[in-house]
């Protein structure tokens, strides 16, 4: 991470954070629906500022204000009604305990949901598991059943470090772009961790590399306060008392991760390399020109889709939801389709479509269906199949 003599350190001429990308108004949460179109129409929105910070590679939202929304047992971001995710969770989950030796073990998750991953791994590893996440509410979270697991509705590390202490794996996937200061909750988890220097560690966020070569606008939502590229996320572990021992790209390269020990905390860290900082910035300065051609494109798609038929838009996560707030003719699709049967019935934020399942479409059949992820294309055509509906299948 330090630069071979006589380069030009980027960040040395000019360390002012670099904003690339304005969006006004969007979801605020993107994965909690309403009950009701008016209240979808209304739901909490808020401004998207991303800037590049040209010391850590951090991409952040300046405009963020964690006031705008509350998580709560409303939020719905479940995967695992998916046959396709779920057996890329259970392949990860079956590779970090053959990695880390997890048979038997104690294990933590921090942001655990109701516990899907958290189950698979101690009901294959024969291990315990102890899942945190402010937003569990046994009520109405559909906690797993399993009785190797327990989840507390609260942040980690808890006001009791002990919980942290004995832990012999601690994950989090798909946590750290939605805190404010992951730097400060690190280290906190660091400084629990003590003097135990065989815990090992799993993170997994979004991949903003892929997001930005591929123009992915519609990763990018309101609730993400931080975009990390492999640089960014191997200097936050560093900064916070980390060291990556493995890491890489999964999930058709749209995850990110990255496996970390505990190592010293008062040790200095370098800015991210010149390189690094070069192709992060190429990476940025055509993003925003970029997809708003892709914007305008989708529209015009939508608009010839809608005058040949019926269209359907499948997936209301955040992919879906951001393409239906940003797309001029989202507006128009008449079907907005997902698998998960806890969103049949509810609205989307923003542009208050009803969401339905898939037997929904047997009685008005779509002629064009938009699939927001293409790793789920195959699946989403074999349900159609199966359903009896013979429709153009596109994806983004």
């Amino acid at each position: 991470m330090v630069d071979q003599p006589g380069e030009v350190s980027l960040y040395r001429v000019d360390a002012t954070p670099r904003e690339f990308l304005r969006l006004e108004s969007m979801p605020a949460l993107c994965n909690a629906l309403s009950a009701t179109e008016q209240e979808a129409r209304e739901a909490p929105a808020g401004d998207i500022v991303l800037r590049l910070d040209p010391i850590t590679g951090l991409i952040t939202n300046s405009a963020f204000d964690e006031s705008v929304f509350d998580y709560s047992a409303a939020y719905e971001n479940s995967l695992h009604f998916s046959p396709s995710f779920q057996a890329y969770a259970d392949e990860l989950a079956s590779r970090l305990i053959d990695t880390h030796g997890l048979k038997g073990r104690r294990i933590v998750e921090i942001g655990s949901g109701p516990g899907h991953f958290l189950a698979a791994l101690c009901d294959q590893a024969e291990a315990t598991g102890l899942g945190f996440d402010p937003s569990f509410d046994p009520a109405r979270s559909h906690p797993v059943e399993s009785d190797r697991i327990q989840i507390r509705a609260e942040a980690y590390p808890p006001a009791d470090p002990e919980a942290a202490v004995d832990a012999d794996f601690i994950c989090g996937r798909h946590v750290l772009e939605h805190l404010q200061d992951p730097v400060g909750v690190l280290r906190r988890i660091r400084e629990s961790i003590g003097e135990r220097l065989d815990v090992g560690l799993y993170f997994e966020v979004p991949n903003t590399t892929w997001i930005l070569e591929n123009r992915a606008v519609w990763d990018v939502i309101y609730e993400h306060v931080n975009y990390f590229t492999e640089p960014a996320l191997d200097h936050l572990l560093a900064q916070s008392g980390f060291e990556r021992t493995d890491g890489g790209v999964s999930f058709g390269e749209q995850y990110l991760w990255v496996e970390a020990s505990p190592a010293p905390m008062d040790r200095v860290v370098d800015p991210i390399s010149s390189a690094d900082l070069e192709r992060l910035t190429k990476l940025v300065e055509s993003f925003e020109t970029d997809i708003r051609g892709a914007i305008e494109r989708w529209s015009r798609e939508v608009d010839t889709m809608v005058e040949a038929g019926t269209v359907a838009l499948w997936g209301t996560g955040s992919k879906g939801v951001t393409f239906l707030n940003l797309v001029p003719a989202g507006r128009e699709i008449a079907s907005v389709v997902d698998i998960n049967p806890r969103k049949h019935g509810l609205f989307v934020p923003g542009t208050g479509q009803r969401v339905v399942g898939p037997e929904d479409l047997i009685a008005d059949p779509p002629t064009s269906v938009i699939v927001m992820n293409p790793l789920y294309r195959d699946e989403i055509a074999e349900t159609l199949s199966g359903l009896g509906i013979t429709a153009d299948v596109v994806s983004l």
